[in-house]
């Protein structure tokens, strides 16, 4: 199937827009079928705005629920990136740095902050699919990690006693469910904008159809050499 990129909606829309008023303009267009009439021809228009403001407003969603998630995963003040060293520091403080749990503990943190530069998922319909698998199990694996070192701290029991608030087990946890709900959010979110893209793309593959084939009525009634065909050619 040909490809229609993000640039390009506008334009067609724009082309398509100034046939039907040439075709207006006419005044004796005959439509060689019901689905080729002005009226017609207006009214798929009128859908294909009405779908591209849905669109727009699912886009502003998507990116809402992205950048959500980034709040949570790097941007807040204690965000998961932003709490790992203070979690370090109360283990090797508490336990010594050489106590196996404390490498064991390390060994998450070193996971977790390697897995950190993941893409925002602000992806548009002319991007690879393979790029968004890769955003969400780069997300997907951050999650299971912290969700194992929260097991990890709490099996710990009394020798994990932080002074932070921001790193006690209550508060972990609050974050690890805030988590898990920011990354369903972006993938529902991102599933209503792939089938809203999905089905914008192929209202404008119909909508190229139908002009082609617009012109050549107004060819084969007007003739190759007239200013009608001309017009719908510009």
């Amino acid at each position: 199937m040909t490809s229609i990129s993000e640039k390009s909606f506008g334009a067609r829309l724009v082309n398509a827009e100034s046939l039907s008023i040439h075709l207006k303009a006419f005044g004796n267009y005959i439509p060689p079928s019901e689905a080729l009439s002005i009226e017609n021809f207006d009214q798929f228009l009128n859908n294909i705005r009405n779908h591209n403001a849905n669109v727009a407003k699912i886009r502003a969603n998507y990116s809402m629920m992205v950048e959500k998630r980034l709040q949570l995963f790097r941007k807040n003040p204690d965000s998961l990136e932003k709490i790992l060293s203070p979690i370090g520091s109360t283990v090797r403080a508490q336990c010594g740095k050489d106590a196996k749990v404390t490498y064991e503990v390390e060994d998450l943190i070193t996971r977790l902050r390697g897995k950190h530069k993941v893409k925002s998922m602000l992806e548009h319909e002319d991007n690879t699919k393979q790029s968004i698998s890769q955003s969400e199990r780069s997300y997907g694996s951050m999650t299971q990690h912290f969700s194992d070192l929260i097991v990890m701290l709490t099996a710990m029991g009394a020798n994990y006693a932080p002074s932070n608030e921001m790193v006690k087990l209550s508060a972990l946890n609050t974050k690890l469910t805030a988590i898990r709900a920011a990354n369903i959010s972006v993938i529902t979110a991102y599933g209503s904008l792939k089938m809203a893209t999905d089905t914008r793309q192929s209202q404008y593959l119909d909508l190229l159809e139908r002009t082609k084939r617009i012109k050549e009525a107004v060819k084969s009634q007007f003739g190759v050499k007239s200013n009608e065909y001309a017009l719908v050619m510009q």
